[in-house]
């Protein structure tokens, strides 16, 4: 499991939990994970104080809200007012940790699907005025995002999408570093594919599921431009590192008009 593979909600719960602790382990498995890790937060920040200079309060809806680092970092902002908060994901042990530690009716977590939001079946407890999606979108089947972004779309509001760059020179920097360190998520590859990708030839790679292997944030950056603006998509761990060298990819999205 890669440190950014979440387990499965179908799983056993001694066995979830394991992985759950393997989770955490593996985002922190020294600093240069850390601080690769920790980036996504630093857009996210900027990305959140720019919405907020243009509205009185937030309301923001978190899919695959994780251990629930998101609402930390906007308790911690005082340049963010933050009205309400709603976090979904489909691991029911980080909702159980987000659950124990948050005890405030604005801000909720629930075990749920975003495809059931998408599908109607669901609603928010409020209306957001921002959507965040960290690390997430890579793990949804592609012939769901196009739905889910419909869906967000007809919010009409801003949103942010952090993922990771699995095409071109960086997954080569990647999977080379992650072999060099010890780490894990090289190991999703065979070394053949890690060279196909690197060279942009994702049909030699095995097709693209719930991993990161073969997932193209190309093809996503096509289907958010059908339904919003994109303002800026950043790199890292700096903006002015070219866009086929970044390790993870964010998107800064804004509602178009159609």
């Amino acid at each position: 499991m890669s440190a950014d593979q979440k387990p499965s909600v179908n799983e056993d719960p001694n066995q979830s939990t394991e992985r759950l602790g393997e989770y955490v382990t593996l985002q922190n498995f020294n600093r240069i994970t850390q601080y690769l890790h920790s980036i996504r937060y630093g857009h996210l920040t900027q990305f959140l104080e720019q919405v907020a200079a243009q509205t009185a309060k937030l309301n923001v809806f978190e899919i695959g809200c994780g251990y629930g680092k998101t609402l930390s970092l906007l308790n911690q902002n005082s340049y963010i007012k933050l009205e309400n908060y709603f976090g979904i994901d489909i691991e029911d042990q980080f909702i159980s940790f987000c659950q124990e530690k948050q005890r405030s009716p604005q801000h909720q977590f629930l075990l749920a699907d975003v495809r059931d939001y998408a599908k109607g079946l669901k609603q928010p407890p409020f209306t957001p005025n921002v959507v965040v999606a960290l690390e997430c979108f890579e793990h949804i089947n592609e012939y769901d995002i196009p739905n889910i972004l419909e869906w967000i779309a007809s919010l009409r509001c801003p949103l942010f999408i952090s993922v990771p760059n699995e095409v071109g020179p960086a997954i080569l920097l990647k999977n080379l570093g992650s072999y060099l360190m010890g780490y894990v998520r090289h190991k999703e590859y065979t070394w053949q594919e890690t060279l196909q990708a690197t060279l942009g030839r994702l049909e030699y790679v095995t097709p693209h599921s719930l991993g990161h292997i073969g997932f193209d944030y190309r093809w996503l950056a096509a289907v958010i431009h059908q339904k919003f603006t994109i303002t800026q998509v950043g790199t890292s761990p700096w903006n002015f590192i070219p866009r086929a060298f970044s390790p993870s990819l964010y998107f800064y999205c804004m509602p178009r008009n159609i």
